[in-house]
């Protein structure tokens, strides 16, 4: 799957898949637990990227996942934070 990066179609497939995204968490984690999608893209121009998030949490409860998706032409980023509501 390498498809060329598309400004237009970005955002409705970074909405989409947001949504496809949060709803696979929602199956998988505990009610008690209240989580948050965050993607970014971003197209491979010869730039570099970086990314930085700060969040106030309990540490033995609280956490987060990256994942990273790259071709030849644009890179996603997805971040899932995961806080405990008790």
């Amino acid at each position: 799957f390498d498809q060329p990066y598309d400004v237009k179609g970005s955002t409705l497939t970074l909405k989409e898949a947001t949504d496809e995204i949060g709803k696979a968490v929602k199956r998988i984690i505990p009610v008690r637990f209240k989580f948050s999608v965050q993607l970014t893209i971003s197209e491979k121009i010869g730039q570099a990227f970086f990314s930085g998030s700060m969040c106030l949490w309990d540490p033995e409860h609280d956490n987060y996942v990256t994942v990273t998706y790259e071709t030849s032409t644009f890179l996603v980023v997805c971040v899932i934070f995961g806080c405990l509501l008790e």
